[in-house]
């Protein structure tokens, strides 16, 4: 009979990579938001959805034909311009209408 760890530990070591982007990113902007004083609300938010987003790096990546190996680099970008940058950035090349 397998334990509730055991699932874990083999989802950790099935996305070992995906998690270890997701970390970055989320560790790199919690030290922006740190560095700025920013409230712990908008903080944690931002920093939750920079995981998020750079857990998917690497599929990206490989799925526009570029080199995985960038996807630590692309992380560590991810993490400092922060979620509301990535979005804001989205708005306007997409033209629905970006706050700037």
């Amino acid at each position: 009979m397998d334990s509730n760890f055991t699932h874990f530990w083999q989802f950790f070591h099935m996305y070992r990579n995906q998690l270890g982007y997701g970390l970055v990113a989320a560790v790199i902007n919690a030290l922006v938001h740190w560095k700025r004083k920013d409230t712990a609300r908008d903080s944690f938010v931002d920093v939750i959805f920079c995981g998020a987003i750079g857990w998917g790096v690497d599929g990206f990546l490989r799925s526009h034909g570029m080199n995985p190996e960038g996807a630590v680099m692309a992380a560590a970008m991810i993490g400092y311009i922060g979620a509301q940058g990535i979005s804001e950035f989205l708005k306007a090349k997409l033209g629905l209408g970006a706050s700037k």
